[in-house]
């Protein structure tokens, strides 16, 4: 796991560009404690910072070449499927180290721009092509890992975070795509970002771009790909080992974040299946104080699967102490307290040397996890279409915002098998697994540990979307598959079938509370707030606050 910068002018980089550039990549040094090397030519300035996880040898370090010198290679991730590529690529390539690095190298010369088909993993990629004098971006196929960029019509610079651009080219906040956060909750799959100027490479984006800074973007993966017609229905049972035992493969001490739901809890438990527990470290546990409802059930579970348990107690002073830098390093409006606790629990893991977490996110949108996706509860009910804010609370916008809005009514819906579908892959590429992919790599890289989620891999994903809707459920209760295997292998364990707790936070009571609120309050107060934002109006946001 890495972080890189690539900057590229139509002209000789000048001395004074090149020590701002060196600067400001000092922003991104968090992605990569553990090596970092800058290349700098007439025309190309290149750094990146590296988080050794794979083949901890500096052979592997960044920029890497190819043998010819022709091109190189930028990349940021883990490809989860190295290993198989590295034994078909070997009679064509010649490997001189054991990281996934090389083997993206490998496969982009072997296969070209088609080179991401057959790659599985969270990455984002840029190859420079000196001959050409061509750049290739590419981003996986859910955006687990970021990538921006700047262009005008003399320079291009990439990014992986966008502190770097932002304060090399001096930019400001997007005042638009501000107030649309309000409306749509909608800012990690899109092009524009929060800043301007500031475009994000999509999620599932190729994008070319030539000696002229021409940029040329085509998707290689889309909804299109997890259409029901053209998945092959696999063993879930062997899917689900494959996707878990692929990412453990680490050289480094390995942690995960654990709760009592079940997605968590089925990582660990399927670990012990593998016969590789051994592995985890430690699991760490999200606890906030006088709100311990998941609290007894996690150390049962860590108790009964021989788990050494970390618990965070998490107070609403912390809230207060580590806001500003949550929302430094997530560059974008942080999603309620939830988020600013993993922040806390990243810390933590970070401090016992711990270098990759696992997590249980995207099982709820690919196994049915959620009441929307279930027809036990919502056939023929009308559901509300109004926007609500990452953290599940509605927030009636009308009123802060100085913009008129035509909000639908409810409507009458029917839960039939394309409907979920549709609702899993909306879930999967356009809401919530976008805007925790964006948090969960800020908080995780900003204290330099990689964060992977087994349950967010293509092919796991495709093979659960196959399984026919009324196979996820037994009456209220979701993620059926995964359940049934855990119980008939480990039956002495009782609660896989408990129902999912809705609850994940006190934010509605800790806002409340007389040290937050007078917090918050003196925010809301701040006239430098509206003048900043233009597009909020003053008296309704504290009236509302108020209320």
């Amino acid at each position: 796991m890495c972080g890189f910068i690539f900057y590229l002018s139509k002209k000789n980089i000048e001395i004074s560009e090149k020590k701002n550039l060196k600067n400001v990549a000092k922003l991104i040094r968090h992605r990569g404690p553990d090596f970092q090397k800058t290349l700098s030519k007439k025309n190309i300035f290149a750094y990146h910072c590296r988080l050794s996880i794979q083949d901890l040898n500096k052979r592997s370090n960044q920029p890497f070449f190819s043998k010819d010198n022709r091109f190189m290679l930028l990349f940021n991730g883990e490809i989860y499927n190295f290993k198989d590529l590295k034994k078909k690529l070997k009679k064509k390539y010649n490997f001189i180290t054991s990281s996934d690095t090389e083997v993206v190298m490998a496969t982009y010369l072997v296969f070209g721009e088609k080179f991401l088909s057959k790659l599985s993993g969270m990455y984002s990629i840029l190859i420079y092509d000196f001959k050409l004098k061509k750049v290739i971006l590419a981003r996986d196929p859910f955006g687990q890992k970021p990538l921006y960029y700047f262009s005008d019509k003399q320079s291009l610079l990439i990014s992986s975070e966008i502190k770097p651009i932002q304060k090399f080219k001096r930019l400001k906040i997007n005042k638009n795509e501000a107030s649309n956060y309000f409306l749509n909750n909608n800012f990690a799959n899109k092009r524009k970002t929060i800043i301007d100027k500031v475009l994000q490479i999509e999620a599932g984006e190729l994008v070319k771009i030539n000696k002229n800074i021409k940029i040329k973007t085509q998707k290689y993966f889309s909804k299109s790909d997890l259409d029901l017609r053209k998945i092959k229905s696999k063993n879930f049972s062997s899917c689900l080992k494959k996707t878990i035992k692929n990412h453990v493969i680490t050289d480094t001490k390995l942690g995960v974040a654990i709760s009592s739901g079940l997605d968590s809890r089925s990582i660990c438990a399927i670990l012990s299946l593998l016969k590789q527990s051994k592995k985890l470290a430690k699991a760490y546990f999200i606890n906030f104080k006088n709100y311990n409802i998941e609290r007894d059930e996690v150390i049962k579970f860590c108790k009964f699967f021989k788990i050494k348990l970390e618990i965070i107690n998490v107070e609403p002073t912390h809230i207060i102490n580590k806001f500003e830098s949550s929302i430094k390093y997530n560059e974008s409006p942080l999603g309620g307290i939830m988020n600013i606790a993993l922040f806390m629990l990243c810390e933590k893991a970070k401090k016992d040397k711990i270098k990759v977490i696992l997590g249980g996110y995207g099982l709820d949108e690919a196994l049915g996890g959620y009441d929307i996706l279930n027809p036990n509860i919502f056939v023929n009910k009308s559901i509300s279409l109004n926007p609500i804010l990452i953290d599940g609370s509605r927030l009636d916008n009308r009123y802060l915002i100085k913009k008129k809005f035509t909000f639908k009514k409810n409507r009458k819906i029917i839960m039939n098998d394309k409907y979920i579908h549709n609702k899993q892959i909306d879930l999967l590429l356009n809401d919530k697994i976008p805007r925790t992919l964006h948090m969960v790599d800020r908080f995780s890289m900003a204290h330099s540990i990689e964060f992977r989620n087994p349950y967010i891999d293509f092919e796991f994903i495709k093979n659960c979307l196959k399984i026919p809707k009324k196979n996820y459920f037994f009456n209220k209760i979701g993620k059926l598959p995964m359940r049934k295997i855990l119980k008939n292998n480990f039956n002495k364990y009782e609660n896989w079938f408990e129902q999912k707790k809705s609850v994940q936070s006190p934010q509605s009571e800790w806002l409340r509370e007389k040290k937050i609120k007078k917090w918050v309050t003196k925010i809301i107060n701040n006239k430098t707030i509206y003048k900043e934002n233009s597009f909020l109006i003053k008296k309704n946001v504290k009236k509302y606050w108020k209320k």
